[in-house]
């Protein structure tokens, strides 16, 4: 370390020589007001950060003596070192441009108090002053340059790791104890119950939405959940059901134990399937809110059978859309008659003429439960098939099921007095 001058400072070289003879002065007061400031700081070691300070100040005031030109290339790239070292030791860029900003003024104020004590002239400060900024301007580029390249490979390094423990526990890919490795640096339990999720990847946005919502940008607590893009789709796993419902269609399989995650997996694609080919707008969807659009859409041998037995004669025939139309309002309309009518803007003679015409050309008996279902299935593939929203029969958001359009007899009756027609579930 440099000596002080032997006599005052007259010349700006001078005036250097004293202030590298003064650096671990300079570095506890660093220390000191960064330690008080901010936070970053307070992770490092108290005693051995004043090296690093001490070596700093020692650059950057050799960088600044007259004969010299600036910092070297070799001065850079240890900036940019120390830059990157500060992004892996978890100490914001914030933090680290304060530090270089609050190292300029202790070292500003030391000069003037130097430059006070002797008496010499103001003009001194000011030069000192413009070669610490020239040069100081080149050292805090070159760290923040260093910090940003770090902080990019290590979220480059994070996305790798996240891709790979999705794939390993939803696709069965890997080693189950790299797994659990992988688990434990998320900061997930791996003995809770899962549920596993998968949602479209159709924006540059999408995989940032899904973070959020499993708690992965909050850096100061353990996510609920991971998520990774793989091809089309962005799929993961949680711990605890996020209390926002998702920005995206988001299809949810059922909660297991950790080696079971890939049958939710394979639940939450199924669902989200059919919950694409519903039309669903974005939301949480699981199975039960599918409930039977879940096997009409996957099982495409019964939507053929029943295509052909209630769809095929119907559609043969004048006004066979119109036909099938009201068929599937009368079930939305809880079977009944007036409502259904009002809904499609006709009168309930029309209703009653369609339906028996639908029982004529199909054989079907619309009071039978058995039946009804059979038809409901025939609807409702009918509907996939012409690429029209297909209401399930559950409200895709949670908590706020649909009335269920289920029959309450399957044998017809005559009213009973005081009851009106909309009571009556027979047409006829």
């Amino acid at each position: 370390m440099q000596q002080h001058s032997s006599g005052p400072p007259s010349r700006l070289g001078d005036l250097i020589e004293d202030m590298l003879g003064s650096l671990d002065v300079l570095a506890v007061r660093l220390r000191d007001r960064l330690f008080e400031e901010t936070t970053g700081y307070q992770l490092l070691d108290p005693d051995a950060i004043l090296v690093e300070f001490a070596a700093n100040f020692e650059s950057v005031l050799k960088s600044c003596r007259p004969d010299a030109a600036g910092p070297s290339p070799k001065d850079i790239a240890e900036a940019e070192a120390r830059g990157a070292d500060r992004e892996r030791r978890g100490i914001p860029l914030e933090d680290v441009l304060r530090g270089w900003r609050v190292g300029v003024e202790i070292v500003f104020e030391h000069a003037q108090a130097v430059v006070q004590e002797f008496g010499r002239s103001p003009e001194l400060v000011i030069d000192f002053t413009r070669a610490i900024l020239r040069s100081s301007d080149l050292y805090t580029s070159a760290t923040a340059r260093g910090h940003r390249h770090a902080e990019l490979e290590m979220t480059v390094a994070s996305i790798e790791r996240q891709v790979r423990l999705v794939r390993q526990m939803l696709l069965e890919e890997g080693s189950a104890t790299e797994s659990l490795e992988l688990l434990d640096a998320v900061g997930l339990p791996a003995q809770a119950q899962m549920r596993a999720f998968c949602a479209p990847h159709e924006s540059p946005s999408g995989r940032s939405e899904m973070a959020r919502w499993v708690g992965m940008d909050r850096p100061d607590r353990p996510p609920l959940g991971i998520v990774a893009a793989v091809e089309q789709h962005l799929i993961g796993f949680f711990v605890t059901m996020p209390a926002q419902a998702p920005t995206l269609l988001t299809a949810v399989g059922s909660s297991v134990d950790r080696i079971d995650l890939p049958r939710s997996f394979r639940e939450a694609r199924r669902t989200l399937r059919a919950a694409v080919a519903c039309g669903m707008t974005p939301g949480l969807v699981t199975p039960d809110d599918l409930g039977l659009m879940l096997a009409v859409h996957d099982d495409l041998d019964v939507r053929e059978t029943m295509s052909r037995r209630y769809l095929v004669p119907v559609l043969q025939t004048h006004a066979g859309e119109a036909v099938l139309e009201t068929v599937r309002s009368h079930f939305s309309h809880r079977q009944q008659v007036h409502q259904t009518a009002a809904a499609l803007f006709v009168h309930a003679n029309t209703v009653r003429y369609r339906l028996n015409r639908f029982e004529e050309l199909t054989g079907a008996d619309l009071r039978d439960a058995w039946t009804i279902a059979e038809v409901a299935w025939a609807l409702r593939s009918h509907a996939l098939e012409d690429g029209k929203p297909v209401t399930p029969g559950r409200d895709p958001r949670p908590g706020s099921p649909l009335p269920a359009g289920r029959p309450r007899s399957a044998n017809p009756r005559r009213r009973r007095q005081g009851e009106s027609e909309n009571d009556d579930l027979t047409f006829k």
